[in-house]
């Protein structure tokens, strides 16, 4: 019973969201922001099998946000252009690798 009340929470309280230069996120007990300056690399990922720690994710397709020098998490945003854009637009640094899932 406890592991389907974690399941369903972390359904329910999985988002993420941009303010003040942090791109916060959470997901069921989980939580924590990043500076949007120190994000250097933003990678399209599909698949199962994902090379991150950090996967505050409901989905197999995603993106993997690598900042600082070597932290990266993965996420699954619902309009990942829109928020790819949005993330660009506040810090010019940021680059792309591979190309969008349709």
């Amino acid at each position: 019973l406890l592991l389907i009340l974690l399941l369903i929470w972390t359904y329910k309280t999985t988002f993420y969201s941009i303010e003040n230069m942090f791109l916060h996120w959470k997901s069921g007990p989980f939580n924590g922001k990043i500076a949007i300056d120190k994000i250097h690399k933003i990678e399209y990922h599909k698949g199962i099998v994902v090379p991150t720690i950090w996967k505050p994710a409901l989905s197999h397709i995603g993106l993997i946000i690598t900042y600082n020098k070597y932290d990266d998490i993965y996420i699954s945003t619902e309009n990942q252009e829109e928020f790819i854009a949005t993330l660009q637009s506040l810090n010019l640094n940021i680059t792309i690798k591979n190309t969008p899932y349709v």
